[in-house]
């Protein structure tokens, strides 16, 4: 009885992790063609328009206090010039992610009313020289802000 005890003491662990193993084998060979499937699938429902459009945070909008975390849909900039609660919008919120191109930024710009066209908004950029000086972070622009002031405060880091 010993010899046993021992014997499964001994290999207990090593047949945990090989049940594990079979059991996730197991669940991915049986369901491999609806993992394989699932991108045709979302595909499908878009093109039905079923897909369902989630809300994201969007990288540029207004506030009413310099900056408003409301959620946005991608592709709407919140254009509200009238009043909230009494209050004036005071400035503009831009967000930039890691890795936003010159073009993106260039369209928060155009969606929150400082340039007429991106490509009016690019040549701007570049002719400051600072294509390569955008800050990541959160930006806040003041509504009265002339464009060239909007690309140097895009140029500054947030918490400066």
């Amino acid at each position: 009885m010993n010899k046993f005890r021992d014997l499964l003491y001994d290999k207990n662990d090593i047949v945990v992790a090989l049940v594990i193993i079979l059991v996730a084998a197991l669940i991915i060979v049986w369901r491999i063609d609806a993992i394989i499937g699932f991108p045709q699938t979302i595909i499908a429902a878009e093109e039905d328009g079923k897909g369902q459009s989630l809300p994201t945070k969007y990288s540029a909008t207004k506030g009413t206090e310099g900056v408003d975390d409301g959620i946005r849909t991608p592709g709407s900039a919140a254009k509200d010039d009238g009043e909230k609660d009494g209050q004036k919008p005071s400035g503009y919120s831009v967000y930039i992610n890691y890795g936003d191109s010159v073009n993106t930024v260039a369209g928060y710009l155009v969606d929150l009313g400082f340039f007429d066209t991106k490509e009016g908004c690019i040549a701007a950029i570049n002719d400051a020289g600072v294509a390569q000086k955008l800050q990541v972070g959160t930006h806040v622009i003041p509504r009265d802000a002339t464009p060239e002031e909007a690309i140097k405060i895009l140029t500054t880091s947030p918490g400066a």
